[in-house]
């Protein structure tokens, strides 16, 4: 494991409880933003989410929805809860940079604010890896950075050190789409005050599709 890998899981064992809960708090509104999105996703079928966290409130919104889903995460901590507060999910402890993933074998690929914490130049591979795992007509569902970030430390993030790395919205499209994504959807948005966020829709289209992105 390298060491910002190292400095991420153990940030993240640190800030579990703390973490969690403002994910929870913003559950509801969570659910009404995915609701809104829906349409452009697959009605069902296989799903992963990368860097799931507690699993509150990707994983549990899509296994509630009947999805067949195992959250990947670096934090053990992470994981015990998810566990507890997704029982009809799977869980594994892996860091989603080393993931292997057998090719066209899923629907659906999830990750929310967790590519970020990855340093960005393994973004790209990423992203080909992401794509070769989806079926035809399989979609990735992201949150990624929207700003020009090549690598950010803090001392002091809820209570542990943090750290962060990625490219601005424009390049994480670019990206995607080099890597033979056509984007459904995107748009920048504020997550909370000051943190803004790209979230894309990126689909691996059937050969009969060729539709633009």
């Amino acid at each position: 494991m390298d060491c910002r890998t190292g400095l991420v899981r153990a940030g993240y064992d640190v800030i579990v409880e703390t973490y969690h809960a403002s994910r929870e708090a913003k559950d509801d509104a969570n659910k009404a933003w995915l609701d809104g999105l829906r349409h452009h996703l697959p009605p069902t079928g296989v799903a992963v989410d990368l860097g799931c966290g507690a699993g509150v409130p990707i994983t549990r919104y899509f296994a509630e929805g009947g999805y067949d889903v195992t959250g990947y995460d670096v934090s053990a901590k992470m994981l015990e809860l998810a566990r507890k507060n997704v029982p009809s999910a799977r869980f594994e402890q892996t860091a989603v940079q080393d993931l292997r993933l057998p090719a066209d074998s899923i629907d659906l690929v999830l990750s929310f604010f967790a590519i970020i914490h990855i340093e960005r130049v393994l973004h790209a591979e990423l992203f080909r890896r992401m794509f070769e795992w989806l079926r035809p007509g399989g979609i990735a569902l992201l949150s990624l950075g929207a700003g020009d970030n090549p690598q950010e430390h803090q001392d002091d993030w809820l209570g542990a050190p943090m750290e962060w790395s990625h490219f601005d919205a424009e390049t994480n499209l670019r990206m995607l789409r080099k890597a033979g994504f056509q984007i459904a959807w995107s748009d920048v948005e504020e997550f909370a005050e000051g943190e803004r966020h790209l979230f894309v829709i990126a689909t691996k289209t059937r050969p009969q599709d060729g539709s633009a992105g």
